[in-house]
């Protein structure tokens, strides 16, 4: 079979799995993964495409992924810019649910790119308030846990709402996270 070779060379279509595994990463990292599992997901989705783990070298910042896959012949780079942080576990386990399911079924590349689409257009389960509301909460939950009064507790999880929202407004913005 034609497509069991492109996944099975390495450098076969290239610049279109540098594309799908760079989707996953921006995926993930928009969605909150932490960077453990962002590599860990984007070496599993390489190595169902025929790209050896060893092939790979990855460098993440707060709003970059540097891809390349390369050795003593061949050497590709591409980058992503990742704008958009929020919180979103459910398209993280989907996206890790993707990529078990891909390697064990052999998925074509095209079946891969379509179902990252519908996972990355799936609306999010809670809202940014019900978010804000959780996050303070549970910033409140860790001062009562360190020993304050119930005061120190709501005036935490206030604040904390607040830098939540001020946090997703400059995210709105495209104001760097790190300001």
């Amino acid at each position: 079979n034609d497509h069991q070779l492109v996944l099975q060379t390495p450098y076969a279509e290239i610049e279109h799995k540098m594309n799908l595994l760079l989707d996953t990463g921006q995926l993930l990292m928009e969605s909150g993964a932490d960077t453990k599992r962002i590599v860990r997901d984007m070496i599993r989705a390489a190595a169902y495409m025929g790209i050896p783990w060893e092939k790979i070298r990855m460098h993440m910042t707060y709003t970059t992924i540097m891809l390349n896959i390369g050795d003593e012949d061949h050497s590709y780079t591409n980058f992503r810019k990742c704008r958009n942080h929020g919180i979103n576990m459910s398209a993280i386990l989907a996206v890790s649910e993707l990529s078990w399911r891909a390697m064990e079924q052999k998925y074509v590349l095209d079946a891969y790119a379509a179902e990252l689409a519908i996972i990355k257009g799936t609306v999010r389960h809670y809202s940014p308030l019900i978010t804000s509301l959780g996050a303070g909460f549970a910033c409140g939950g860790f001062c009562k846990l360190f020993g304050c009064d119930w005061i120190a507790f709501f005036l935490t999880a206030l604040c904390a709402c607040l830098g939540f929202w001020v946090r997703r407004i400059c995210n709105e913005w495209g104001i760097n996270g790190y300001a």
